[in-house]
């Protein structure tokens, strides 16, 4: 079905965008220290899919964190 995928981050000074991607394919960007999609796993093949995200902060500097599902 539909599952909501949704992360947040925290920076010293301030988190300046969110970029969050499901198997390679940017779904979502946000300008906030959050960031929140709904994936719908009908429409994808069984076997393992990876999701991304992507934190910047205002120093240009880059954290990110992905983790690979399976269906």
């Amino acid at each position: 079905g539909r599952i909501t995928v949704s992360a947040s981050a925290t920076d010293n000074v301030k988190v300046t965008k969110l970029q969050l991607s499901i198997d390679g394919l940017l779904k979502e960007t946000s300008s906030s220290g959050s960031i929140s999609e709904t994936w719908n796993t009908k429409l994808i093949k069984v076997g393992p899919h990876t999701i991304t995200v992507k934190a910047y902060d205002a120093a240009g500097n880059v954290g990110t964190i992905s983790i690979t599902v399976l269906r």
